[in-house]
């Protein structure tokens, strides 16, 4: 059916709207563009570069989740067997955002947690790899900046106050906020545009 509902459209090329399309930015799907294309360059097939896009996506998953264990403080094996279970690598083979998605907040929650064993003032490399890794959760989806948050269980001692930690974490946070402000006011997520069912919620959460 689709194939003759294809086959029938007018051969000139026609545009289609498709709002909200630009809800998430590139961030999430850079290793699979990088794969896909290089496979594209060197002359590859379709599916080549399918393939490709999803190894990319895969290898990338894996060095960040061993990035995460190496910097795990404890609970390590725990933790390898979560980021390695079955369904997560499944899903790191795909081409979807998902992998970056789940892998770069588990990267944030280690390297809070291991600045919370720490006894020594925080460190201007400790506090710009926040700062990047915040940043990094604005260009991955909105919501994502309440992750932010992780930061408050550095104890106050490393910054030298409880005023100066909340300040120091607001600060190293602003530029996420600002990015992920200003993405959305330029890209906003409406769903009811995305999904084409108007205002009406029920029709929303059938599309769900």
């Amino acid at each position: 059916n689709l194939a003759q509902h294809l086959h029938a459209q007018p051969e000139e090329p026609s545009v289609i709207e498709f709002s909200s399309t630009a809800i998430f930015t590139a961030l999430p799907y850079l290793p699979q563009a990088i794969g896909v294309g290089m496979a594209r360059f060197s002359g590859a097939d379709l599916l080549t570069q399918l393939q490709v896009g999803r190894l990319f996506n895969l290898l990338c998953y894996i060095a960040l989740a061993a990035i995460t264990l190496a910097i795990l403080p404890s609970f390590r094996i725990m933790g390898a067997a979560f980021l390695f279970a079955p369904t997560a690598l499944y899903l790191a083979t795909s081409l979807s955002a998902d992998p970056i998605n789940f892998i770069l907040p588990t990267l944030l929650l280690a390297v809070c947690w291991r600045a919370k064993l720490k006894e020594n003032k925080i460190t201007v490399a400790e506090q710009m790899t926040l700062a990047l890794l915040f940043l990094t959760m604005a260009m991955l989806k909105p919501p994502y900046l309440i992750y932010c948050g992780l930061a408050l269980i550095i104890p106050r001692e490393r910054f030298g106050s409880i005023r100066k930690k909340i300040t120091s974490i607001g600060l190293l946070a602003l530029p996420a906020v600002v990015f992920a402000v200003a993405w959305n006011l330029n890209y906003p997520f409406i769903p009811g545009i995305y999904w084409q069912t108007g205002a009406d919620p029920a029709a929303m959460i059938d599309k769900i």
